[in-house]
This record gives C-alpha cells, sequence and structure tokens, in this order.
C-alpha cells in the first residue's frame, strides 16, 4: 500500500516558469547570446542546467556552461527565487492527503538550499516530511539515484511510495526506483510525454489527483 508521497516541485508545486526563463535569459544575454522568446524557453524547466545551457549555447566547452549556470543562479538568488507562484489547488491537496494518512516529500532536481528556500517561501515547509533537493552532481543527471537516497534516508520501501511529477524524468525516475509514478497533468510536461515515461496514471488537476490516492 502506498503511504508516502514525493512531489517534484517545478511543475508540480509551483508555477515557476516566469523566474526560471528569466533566469535562462538573463545568463544567455550575460554572454552575449541571443535568448530566444521566454515561453520557448519554458520546454527546458526540470532539465539540469549544464544540459539546457550546451543545447542553447551549442557547445560543451566546461567554462562556458560554468559561466553561464553561474549568471542563472545570481539572478536565481537575487529574484527569480520570488517569481514563482503555487499552483491553484494544491495546498489544498497536501492538506488532505496529509488528512488521508500519507507522509509528503518533495524531491526535485533543484539544489538543496534552492528547495528549502521556495518550499519555505510559500510556508509550505510544515506539510513536508522532509524536502530532498540535489546535493551531488550525479543526481543533477539521474533523478532516480535523488530518489533512493531520499528512500534510504527516510527508512521508506520503495514499494511503499509514490512520485508526482510532471515531465517524463520524474517518472522514468519513479519507475527506476521502484516508486508507482502519478503525472502531474497540469505542469510543463505534455500528456504525451507523460504516457510514453510509463505513467501508472496522469491526473488533469491537484484535485484530480485524490482519485488515485485513498484515504489509509
Amino acid at each position: 500500500m502506498i503511504r508516502h508521497i514525493f512531489f517534484d516541485l517545478d511543475g508540480t508545486l509551483t508555477d515557476s516558469a516566469e523566474g526560471i526563463t528569466r533566469c535562462l535569459a538573463y545568463a544567455l544575454d550575460s554572454l552575449g547570446g541571443a535568448p530566444p522568446p521566454l515561453p520557448e524557453l519554458q520546454q527546458y524547466i526540470g532539465s539540469p542546467l549544464s544540459e539546457i545551457f550546451a543545447t542553447l549555447l551549442d557547445t560543451d566547452d566546461r567554462d562556458t556552461l560554468e559561466k553561464a549556470i553561474a549568471s542563472y543562479r545570481e539572478r536565481f538568488d537575487r529574484v527569480g527565487y520570488a517569481e514563482n507562484r503555487v499552483y491553484g489547488g494544491i495546498v489544498e491537496l497536501l492538506d488532505e492527503l496529509r488528512a488521508r494518512g500519507y507522509a509528503l516529500y518533495v524531491a526535485t532536481a533543484k539544489r538543496q538550499r534552492d528547495a528549502t528556500r521556495v518550499v519555505e517561501h510559500f510556508d509550505l515547509m510544515e506539510r513536508f516530511a522532509a524536502v530532498f533537493g540535489v546535493e551531488h552532481d550525479p543526481e543533477r543527471h539521474d533523478k532516480a539515484m535523488l530518489l533512493e537516497r531520499a528512500l534510504g534516508e527516510c527508512g521508506v520501501e520503495p514499494g511503499r511510495a509514490a512520485m508526482i511529477g510532471d515531465r517524463s524524468a520524474d517518472m522514468l525516475a519513479a519507475r527506476s526506483a521502484g516508486l508507482r509514478g502519478i503525472g502531474a497533468g497540469w505542469g510543463y510536461g505534455s500528456l504525451e510525454e507523460l504516457r510514453e515515461s510509463h505513467a501508472s496514471a496522469i491526473a488533469s488537476s491537484p484535485q484530480a489527483i485524490l482519485d488515485h490516492l485513498p484515504p489509509l
């Protein structure tokens, strides 16, 4: 029986498109690039920064990528983290899941400090047993490693946990780590993406998540 729920952050709990795309554009501009329109940058949300900038800058030069990431983080730390909002219905979903007896966690490809800062900024911290962000570089490229660490630290068996996220990386990581994957259909990933990554279910709204997680 599922008793533990791990939530992705960007595109699942919060709509962070404005902050992320503005920070991407800022970093590209700082390196003399020509940023595409902000809506075009939304497709990259959820991917590691190194991969995003490698694509946008068409380079694998480590120094260039590190400069781009540093510029991104400079703006994110200053203002980008707050260019964000909690999706409608999320607070109610979290409260109902807790009332139903589930333990809730955040598992995100953001750095640990950034993940904690965002969750605290929106006064959501008390609703989660723990927040897990990236602490080691390999976790940026393999979210299953992040989930496996989180499961180990919490003493949770994979078969008793589910991952809710909006991108294929979330569903594939859940499957690899032995969790049930539930697609957040209101996020940045398409329904086709979620289906192709073998989501066990896809919810069209936060409220619809409750259809898949009955009271314990």
